[in-house]
């Protein structure tokens, strides 16, 4: 019985932190809340587009095409996720690019267990909530929609951040 081949994890968390930390570097956008994640595509050469789902292409929340340097972010989704997403993406520029001309795509559905489409929501959770700042605003408020707020995430994605950063949990709503 032939089995298929699991996609393999590339990059730890600590590894897509000094990507992140670098890149940060690097633009000198760090520091700056909601992170400005359309400039940053810009600067890396990258344009993004907004569209229209079809019934085909509802549960896609976004796409790269590397070969085109262009970013796809469905406009229907929520304005916090369509931020989440061009990050997510912009983590598929950074960490994934190497793919030639593969699609990468990200869809409604969050619970995934591909790495690549793990790294790439940790490498948008660390752009958008990086660890140091986000543990300072949690310390400071304890309220995950002030935080969320904050930094222009979902509730849904500041949660799933202080879960990962295993901060208190009894403040949650």
């Amino acid at each position: 019985m032939a089995t298929t081949a699991q996609p393999v994890k590339n990059y730890s968390d600590s590894e897509i932190k000094e990507k992140v930390n670098q890149l940060l570097l690097d633009t000198g956008l760090d520091g700056v809340f909601p992170f400005p994640a359309e400039r940053l595509a810009n600067m890396l050469g990258y344009s993004s587009h907004y569209f229209l789902p079809s019934e085909k292409t509802r549960s896609i929340s976004g796409a790269v095409e590397h070969n085109k340097n262009r970013i796809l972010i469905n406009k229907m989704d929520p304005l916090a996720r369509q931020f989440f997403t061009l990050a997510h993406e912009i983590g598929h520029i950074v960490l994934h690019k190497n793919k030639g001309n593969k699609i990468d795509f990200r869809t409604s559905l969050t619970d995934t267990t591909d790495p690549v489409e793990l790294e790439a929501n940790q490498f948008a959770a660390e752009l958008l909530m990086p660890e140091e700042e986000f543990k300072k605003k949690w310390k400071e408020h304890k309220d995950l929609e002030l935080v969320s707020a904050y930094f222009g995430v979902s509730i849904a994605a500041a949660k799933v951040r202080a879960d990962k950063l295993n901060l208190k949990k009894g403040f949650f709503i």
